[in-house]
C-alpha cells in the first residue's frame, strides 16, 4: 500500500494494523532539530538556488510541453521545495523512499541533487545518440542520392565509367602470367 500523507511534522512508521476497513498507524515523531539551521545557512540557500536550476533543467530534458509546476519561483520554504521536486520528479520509488528516510534536509537536498544531475546524464546520453544516429542516417541518405544522381548522368552519357575500367581490368589479368 502506499499512500501519502503531509503532516506538520515527519514521522517514522513503527507500525500498521488492517484489522478493520480503516488503515491505524503507530508513528513516532521524528527529531527535525536541523530544520531551523537548515533554513538560514548561506550553503543551504546556494545550493537551493542550483537545485531550482537543476530541477528546471531537468523539466526542459523530459520534453514537457507545459509543466504544471515550471514556476518554482512561487514556492519560498527550502523544506518544502525539496519536498516538492523530490514528489513530481519521474525519479525511481526507491530513490524517493531513500530521501524519505534521511534524517536532515541536507542530505535530503544533496540526494535529490544528484539523482536529478543523474537523470539529466541520462538525457544527454539519449541525445547523444538520437544525434549521432540522425547523422549516419543524413550521411547514408546523402550517399544514396548521389549514387543516384551518378547513376542518372551515366545513363545520359551512354555508358559507365566502372564497365570500362572493369573491362580495362579484365584485359590486364587475362594478359597477366599467374602463378599456380
Amino acid at each position: 500500500v502506499m499512500g501519502i500523507v503531509q503532516s506538520a511534522s515527519r514521522a517514522r512508521l513503527l507500525e500498521m494494523s488492517t484489522k478493520t476497513k480503516y488503515y491505524y498507524a503507530k508513528v513516532e515523531v521524528c527529531d527535525e532539530t536541523d530544520k531551523h539551521e537548515f533554513a538560514r545557512s548561506s550553503q543551504t540557500r546556494s545550493k537551493v538556488k542550483a537545485l531550482r536550476k537543476v530541477f528546471e533543467n531537468y523539466i526542459k530534458r523530459q520534453s514537457r510541453k507545459r509543466s504544471p509546476f515550471a514556476d518554482l519561483n512561487s514556492i519560498s520554504s527550502e523544506r518544502i521545495l525539496i519536498n516538492f521536486i523530490a514528489t513530481h520528479s519521474d525519479i525511481s520509488n526507491l530513490d524517493k523512499q531513500m530521501m524519505l528516510e534521511a534524517d536532515t534536509y541536507a542530505e535530503r537536498l544533496d540526494m535529490l541533487m544528484k539523482v536529478l544531475s543523474d537523470e539529466i546524464g541520462v538525457f544527454d546520453i539519449q541525445d547523444e545518440i538520437r544525434n549521432k544516429a540522425q547523422r549516419n542516417m543524413d550521411r547514408q541518405q546523402r550517399e544514396y542520392v548521389l549514387q543516384q544522381q551518378m547513376r542518372a548522368i551515366q545513363d545520359e552519357l551512354g555508358g559507365s565509367p566502372m564497365d570500362e575500367e572493369v573491362a580495362e581490368l579484365r584485359s590486364k589479368a587475362a594478359k597477366k602470367l599467374w602463378s599456380a
